[in-house]
């Protein structure tokens, strides 16, 4: 289901935040698909692209 997508980690204090996007290369092109803490992130995901 998430093929293809990629993640950006990042941490801010004790926090972790992640950045998932997609990324086309051949056009340079960035989507954003959704930025938040860690917790429950991907089953955001999920409801979001189903």
């Amino acid at each position: 289901m998430f093929k293809g997508l990629k993640s950006y980690h990042l941490k801010s204090g004790t926090v972790e935040y992640r950045i998932i996007y997609e990324f086309y290369q051949d056009e340079n092109i960035v989507i954003v698909l959704l930025i938040g803490k860690r917790e429950n992130l991907y089953s955001k995901l999920k409801r979001r692209i189903e």
